[in-house]
C-alpha cells in the first residue's frame, strides 16, 4: 500500500496540470464579396510549477485575429485576406495555425488567392506572432516569410500536388 502511495504522488507531480482555452469570434459580412473576421483567445493553464510560464501555453485575453477578405475564392477566382489571420497550407507540416498548442498561431500577413478547378494559387507575404502574456501580442517585424502555395487537382488521378 505504501508504495502505491509513492507512485501515485510521483506521478502527480509528473503531469498535473491542466490547459484551458477559449475561443469567441464574429464574422460580418456587410456585402457578399466583403467579410470581416475578429476572434478573442482566453488560453490558461491550472497547476502549471514552471516559471516563467511560457507564452506558447498561457496567453490570456487577447486578440487573435482580426482580418478582412475582398472577394471570395468560393464565389469567383480571386480573393484578397488582410490582417491578423491564421495561415494554413497543405497539411501544416510547413505553415499552419498549430493548435495542437494551446495558444496557436496567428501571423500578420496579406494573402492574395487564385482558385478555378484546375487549382489553387497563394501569394503570401506574413510576418509571426509572438504571444505576450498579460500584453497585447505583437509581430516580429524583422521575421518575414514570403510563399506562394500551390495545390494542382488534376495532375495525378485522385490526389493533389502541393508545390511550395
Amino acid at each position: 500500500m505504501g508504495a502505491w502511495k509513492a507512485t501515485v504522488g510521483w506521478l502527480s507531480r509528473l503531469a498535473s496540470y491542466c490547459l484551458q482555452r477559449f475561443r469567441l469570434n464574429a464574422t460580418i459580412s456587410p456585402q457578399r464579396w466583403l467579410t470581416f473576421y475578429l476572434e478573442g483567445q482566453d488560453s490558461r493553464v491550472f497547476g502549471y510549477r514552471r516559471r516563467p510560464v511560457a507564452g506558447t501555453v498561457q496567453n490570456p485575453a487577447d486578440l487573435r485575429q482580426a482580418c478582412f477578405e475582398s472577394g471570395s475564392a468560393l464565389d469567383g477566382p480571386w480573393a484578397l485576406h488582410a490582417g491578423r489571420q491564421d495561415l494554413t497550407s497543405g497539411g501544416q507540416r510547413l505553415i499552419g495555425a498549430g493548435d495542437w498548442g494551446n495558444v496557436g498561431r496567428t501571423f500578420d500577413a496579406v494573402r492574395l488567392t487564385h482558385q478555378k478547378q484546375y487549382g489553387r494559387f497563394d501569394l503570401f507575404a506574413a510576418s509571426n506572432v509572438v504571444a505576450a502574456p498579460g500584453m497585447v501580442d505583437q509581430s516580429l517585424g524583422n521575421i518575414k516569410l514570403y510563399c506562394l502555395y500551390t495545390a494542382f487537382n488534376n495532375w495525378i488521378p485522385s490526389s493533389v500536388v502541393e508545390p511550395y
